[in-house]
Formats: structure tokens, sequence, C-alpha cells
């Protein structure tokens, strides 16, 4: 290899290595970008609420801003229900999601109207209920059939992921129904 070849593999490793350094860069950049705006969302959410300020077209446009921010980085996207009234685990409640029809049909309710919103992103995963408390597992899985298959009616490749009771506890695994749909997705 003549000095002109060397220098320019030289320079040629040197520009590789100036890229890979910018690229790492601008992924911490944009990873505590969208760190900082999940916490606004957040942040602007929880204000809302407390206030009891909080609209249908302010969720839909918090979800859409989650939404475009993960895009504009190429996330994936796991659209959860993480604290559901009648379900939370470190709020006593006087009622519970498995033991209220009209809870229930607010559940469904909320996941199709979510499907209707987001029917023009096929790639976005919902999960149904995150952590599912300690209930009976006869309930669960007739919520999460329910629902499943109300989302179904709407949209038949929908990506959807449904947890075990006790807090997705591996050894409740047993009492997991498994249902017929290869767009299932069980986490423990």
């Amino acid at each position: 290899m003549d000095d002109t070849t060397k220098a320019a593999a030289l320079e040629a490793e040197a520009i590789v290595e100036r890229a890979r350094k910018n690229a790492e860069l601008e992924m911490k950049k944009a990873q505590s970008e969208i760190k900082t705006q999940i916490v606004d969302v957040s942040v602007a959410l929880s204000e809302k609420l407390i206030e009891r300020e909080i609209k249908e077209e302010d969720h839909h446009k918090l979800i859409d801003s989650f939404i475009e921010w993960c895009e504009k980085y190429n996330l994936n996207i796991v659209l959860n229900l993480h604290k559901a009234i009648g379900n939370y685990c470190d709020i006593k409640e006087e009622i519970s999601l498995m033991d209220d029809p009209r809870l229930q049909k607010n559940f469904i309710k909320l996941w199709t109207d979510i499907e209707r919103m987001l029917s023009h992103k096929p790639n976005i995963v919902f999960e149904l209920l995150n952590e599912v408390r300690d209930v009976l597992p006869d309930l669960w899985n007739s919520l999460a059939r329910r629902t499943i298959k109300a989302l179904r009616k709407q949209n038949k490749d929908r990506k959807i992921i449904v947890g075990t009771i006790c807090w997705n506890n591996v050894n409740c695994l047993e009492y997991q129904e498994i249902f017929d749909d290869e767009n299932v997705i069980y986490t423990f």
C-alpha cells in the first residue's frame, strides 16, 4: 500500500469515527429530549386531572404528541393502561374494576375509542392493563376476552399485550387464558 492509499485509509477511518461519535451524541440528545417530553406530557396530564379540566380532545392531543415524538426517534410504541379506576395497586378503592360492570364497560369503550383514534397507526401495540392486581383469574380473563373481542371488530391485526394477575406474576401464568388470536402477546 502506497503512502497516498494509507493516508486515504486513515482519513476514511477518521471520518467513520467522527460519524460514529456524532451519531452517539445525537442519540443521547434524542433520548434526553424524549424523556423530557414524556415527563412534560405526564405533568400536563396530571395537572389537568388534578384540576378536573381534562377533556377528550386534550387526551387525543397528548397521545398524538407522544406518538409523534416516538416516531421521530424511531421508537416502538406500546400504549398501556397503567392505572385504571378500580385497579390501582397503591390506592385503596371502594370498587374493583373486576366487580363493576359499569367500569368494565368503560374500560372496553376506552380501548375501542383508542383503536378508532389510532386505526391509521398499525404498529402501535396496546397493553390492555399493566400489572393487573391480585384478582380472581376468571374475572380478569373475562374482561380481557371481551376487550379483545371488541377490538377485533375494529382491527383484527392490532398487537395486544395481556399480562397475568398479581402484577404480571410469572407464578400466575397457569391461570392466564390463552386466546385463539395470533396477535395477542403475553407478558409476565
